[in-house]
């Protein structure tokens, strides 16, 4: 049961924080009209470096044992990642779109390795829909940037807390 707990929690935190930010989410329309920015290099500066993350890590992924370690390495750096898109907004997407590429590939890995086939899919459909309660809830908020930047990052923090 804690391996199913460990794994739904790293699916759950990834598709809260991708959903309500860099994937057309409301943190990132809130920056784009903050900041008065370009929509599509915003989303380009995205998505370009997320495919990067994604092929990087998949030549890795194999060679890596410490799956939840690199985790926790790449939820740090996505929480200061986000912080700091306040200060310079384009700088840091890059980096989470590069960031979150990785955490795709680690979480992939892990439920194929870790989850027994026959609850796969109910790990994925319940951190999928939780993460889309996050993102409702997300939605209905009418706060600044930064606030909103504090909660995307606050839906990665719970991959910080296990240990495996």
């Amino acid at each position: 049961m804690r391996i199913e707990l460990i794994v739904f929690t790293l699916i759950f935190s990834f598709t809260a924080f991708l959903l309500s930010f860099p994937n057309f989410g409301p943190t990132a329309l809130a920056l784009i009209n903050e900041h008065g920015l370009d929509a599509r290099f915003f989303f380009t500066a995205f998505f370009i470096p997320h495919i990067a993350g994604i092929l990087v890590a998949g030549l890795f992924v194999d060679y890596t044992v410490r799956r939840m370690r690199v985790a926790r390495v790449v939820a740090i750096g996505l929480i200061a990642a986000t912080f700091a898109l306040n200060i310079t907004p384009l700088a840091f997407v890059p980096v989470i779109g590069f960031l979150l590429g990785i955490l795709v590939v680690l979480w992939g890995s892990l439920i194929a390795r870790m989850i027994k086939p026959w609850k796969r899919g109910k790990i994925l459909a319940l951190s999928a829909a939780l993460a889309n309660v996050f993102l409702f809830f997300m939605s209905s908020l009418d706060l600044p940037a930064f606030h909103l930047t504090a909660l995307s990052a606050f839906s990665i923090t719970p991959v910080l807390l296990f240990q495996k």
